[in-house]
């Protein structure tokens, strides 16, 4: 049988929100038969009239569309420079200033064996040219998640589902890498100081409790702890989380605490990551 292809049309706008010449780019998190947009967003300080850049995606894992502008006046045209690259060239007909917000469309078709999380893309050779010809290079902006698989993986790896997936373990320690994210730990090498960890519970109480960390600042997912007797039901049942009071400059630590109840003899706790909405 045949795995339907995800159908994803990426639109990237153009807006003001950032200091001169930075660039944001949104993601590409979406499930199978799922449409999100993939948002671009630019300070237009210089009067850009033009721009340009090559969106860079693993082949095995998408296959993308000719780009197509939204309203204002805007024209936009790409093409495929080489397998898995595609040039975009955003311009106006009449030499007119982009306005302060540009829509474009790219469709992507996200193929069978995408990773949880959706593949990574990078935007590279940006260049916008003002009225006088003057070009600049803006300097980029990933969503957290995007960056994070950037710095840990080459751009080929990228590509391969097996390594980036959300749910994936490269390191085989036992942390999938969006609880890795989570926990600020790297995902290609075991970290014993940043792993979860059994305390001792205290008030007289039979449970267990577990010590973690989790990174400072963190939006695009949550971590949560649930609960299991048996290791197949899971929830967060009788499980009360709390700060320790500990920090550093990067994470915080917390303590997850499950109370046993009468008779009760064994009982598992896991970290959970899940990315929250538009990430």
């Amino acid at each position: 049988m045949n795995t339907p292809l995800a159908s994803i049309a990426l639109l990237m706008a153009f807006a003001p929100c950032c200091p001169a010449d930075t660039m944001a780019v949104g993601s590409t998190n979406a499930a199978p038969g799922a449409v999100v947009s993939l948002p671009f967003s630019f300070t237009n300080t210089n009067q850009i009239v033009g721009m340009q850049f090559d969106l860079v995606f693993p082949t095995a894992l998408v296959e993308a569309g000719s780009a197509a502008a939204g309203s204002g006046g805007v024209t936009a045209e790409s093409r495929e420079l080489a397998a898995g690259q595609r040039r975009v060239v955003v311009f106006s007909p009449t030499n007119a200033l982009l306005p302060n917000e540009v829509v474009v469309s790219l469709p992507l078709t996200l193929k069978p064996g995408s990773p949880a999380g959706g593949p990574t893309v990078t935007v590279k050779n940006i260049i916008l040219t003002n009225r006088q010809g003057q070009t600049f290079s803006p300097t980029l902006n990933y969503k957290a998640l995007d960056a994070w698989r950037q710095l840990h993986f080459t751009e080929a790896e990228r590509g391969d589902p097996e390594l980036i997936g959300d749910g994936k373990d490269p390191d085989a320690d036992g942390l999938s890498n969006l609880v890795e994210f989570l926990l600020g730990s790297n995902p290609r090498a075991s970290e014993p100081a940043r792993a979860p960890r059994a305390v001792p519970v205290t008030g007289g109480n039979q449970g267990i409790a577990v010590s973690f960390r989790t990174a400072k600042n963190v939006t695009a997912a949550q971590l949560s702890i649930e609960g299991s007797p048996d290791l197949a039901t899971w929830n967060g049942n009788g499980i009360t989380v709390s700060p320790t009071g500990q920090e550093d400059a990067t994470s915080l630590e917390y303590q997850a605490t499950f109370t046993a109840a009468a008779g009760e003899q064994r009982h598992f706790l896991r970290l959970v990551g899940t990315r929250t909405a538009g990430n």
